[in-house]
């Protein structure tokens, strides 16, 4: 018997050395295809043997050779086969849905936001936040103003938290307290968010005048925030079931002309001051600025925003949706003829007088029930994938004013000169670094200029990983460059895929750029809410550079 469970052993532990390789690659799918009939057959087969067979090398041997390759190569085939999203055991494969998903991890409300936005709003209610470990704060108090805006469905929120965090990576951190996580959805978020609204919602629909540090026109243009969701035909109280939900921006000139604003434009503006608000005053023309301009920015909104985030996960849904179905047909028929095939068997027994422990009624019962539930899931699985393309609704509109115009009012208009020369600048540093990666070997896309956080896309064709580049070009003469907020925390979360190309600009239009990049340049940076850039030294910053990479 010592020796029977020696060789079980031996042969349970190549097993799952197995196993836990293939989940390295598949993740926990892998444990959702063991019940193949394929690889019950030969997991069957090796159990025999391993019980029966003597304990000579050659056996064992033979038993190990049977768990890498046959059992390997079965549970990669079919894992393959069913896999949920394509791509899993290919990186090349997919490209298409893995640039949406790296496009969407950028996208994605990022923790810094988060903690932007809460820590600001408990201060301003009475609470108290400090911060503790490494991306862990505490929270002494939580003001009863916060608290009575809680959503009952999400449950309670407390006077106090020994930790929280607002990142999932320092919900456990050693040696210390588990962290709570405050993220859109989950109780303490919900509650500021709530308050927040109770007390000021009513700006969002009389709207706000911000400005522009970054523009050096003349022209105010006016913001228009839009919600647009995706939804399919599961519900939920009633509703059809969100799968989507995207804010999205439109700025609309006084001519009519609408552009995608970016992810997060508001991030980069400022609020008026009493100086500029006193300068403005009379003198800003916006009756343009109406209903008319913001279901002008809807329209295009409807072209060029909603129906791309659509396609984007209509096209991801549609080839999950897909491959469940096929899974589940598999599966159930399957199933579905073995307890039919065992129904009259055992049917057949009870006929010539035996008393099997399982009688042919119980066997047909589950037989039906197997069918009833394939019906139900096929039923579910029409309803996910029956997608619902919403029309965006206008949330909120607020005036855009260019630092431009402040500056000629005060009686200091820009030097058109200057500000041809730093586009110019600009166009060639971005240039060299599209060069500069097509040389590595990878795809760059320029952004648009409204894109925030950064300014080529780049991703490499074998792996289909996205590379995010922010672009800083400086002239000869140049001491210092600015970083934007944004640009700054779009690299803290991001650290691995993020780049700085620091790109020197010669003067002489025929000498090419030198480019540079910098990884993870901000890891020890940390911005005050309000800080709308971080200055950074040219000739430091050169110093640390490296090569392209």
């Amino acid at each position: 018997m010592v020796a029977h469970e020696t060789r079980e052993g031996v042969v349970f532990t190549r097993l799952f050395e197995k196993i836990e390789q293939q989940r390295g690659v598949y993740g926990d799918q892998v444990y959702d295809v063991l019940g193949d009939s394929h690889i019950n057959t030969s997991l069957q087969e090796l159990l025999i043997r391993a019980i029966t067979a003597d304990d000579e090398p050659a056996h064992l041997e033979y038993m190990q050779e049977v768990i890498e390759s046959d059992i390997g190569e079965q549970l990669a085939e079919v894992l393959e086969k069913r896999a949920l999203v394509g791509g899993l055991a290919s990186p090349a494969a997919n490209d298409k849905i893995r640039q949406d998903m790296e496009r969407a991890r950028a996208r994605k409300l990022q923790p810094w936001f988060v903690y932007a936005f809460f820590s600001e709003a408990l201060r301003q209610y009475g609470g108290r936040i400090a911060g503790r470990e490494q991306g862990r704060y505490e929270i002494t108090r939580i003001p009863a103003a916060i608290r009575s805006h809680a959503d009952p469905d999400l449950g309670p929120v407390h006077d106090r938290y020994q930790r929280v965090t607002f990142d999932k990576d320092s919900i456990v951190a050693e040696g210390g307290d588990r962290a709570e996580l405050i993220s859109p959805g989950t109780p303490m978020l919900t509650a500021a968010v709530n308050k927040v609204l109770a007390d000021h919602e009513r700006t969002l629909t009389r709207g706000a005048t911000l400005i522009d540090p970054q523009d050096q026109s003349a022209e105010p243009r006016l913001l228009v925030y839009l919600d647009h969701s995706v939804t399919d035909g599961r519900q939920v109280r009633g509703h059809r079931q969100v799968v989507s939900r995207r804010f999205q921006y439109v700025e609309i000139d006084r001519g009519g002309t609408a552009r995608d604003a970016g992810n997060e434009p508001y991030i980069g503006y400022a609020p008026l001051s009493d100086e500029d608000r006193a300068l403005l005053a009379g003198r800003l023309d916006l009756d343009w600025a109406d209903r008319t301009a913001t279901e002008t920015a809807k329209s295009w909104a409807i072209e060029h925003l909603s129906q791309p985030h659509f396609d984007e996960i209509a096209r991801a849904a549609r080839a999950r949706v897909a491959k469940v179905r096929e899974a589940v047909r598999e599966r159930l028929e399957a199933e579905i003829r073995y307890w039919d095939q065992r129904s009259e068997e055992l049917k057949q027994q009870e006929l010539a007088g035996q008393k099997p422990r399982l009688n042919s009624g119980r066997a047909r019962a589950r037989a039906d029930e197997l069918e009833a539930r394939l019906a139900r899931r096929r039923l579910e699985l029409d309803r996910e994938g029956d997608l619902h393309n919403s029309p965006p609704t206008v949330v909120a509109a607020a005036v855009v004013v260019p630092q431009g115009l402040i500056d000629q009012l005060r009686g200091a208009p820009p030097d058109p000169q200057e500000a041809a020369d730093k586009m110019e600048t600009d166009r060639r540093a971005v240039a060299a670094v599209l060069e500069a990666e097509r040389a590595l070997g990878r795809n760059p896309e320029a952004q648009a200029h409204s894109n925030p956080g950064y300014d080529v896309l780049s991703t490499d064709p074998a792996t289909g990983a996205c590379y995010f580049i922010e672009v800083k070009g400086h002239l000869p003469r140049t001491t210092q460059i600015h970083v934007s907020t944004p640009q700054v925390n779009k690299a803290k979360s991001n650290p691995d895929r993020w780049r700085l190309a620091v790109v020197s600009v010669p003067d002489d239009p025929a000498e090419p750029p030198a480019v540079r990049y910098l990884i993870d340049p901000f890891r020890d940076v940390t911005l005050h809410f309000a800080q709308p850039d971080l200055p950074l030294t040219v000739t430091d910053l050169l110093d640390t550079a490296q090569p392209p990479c």
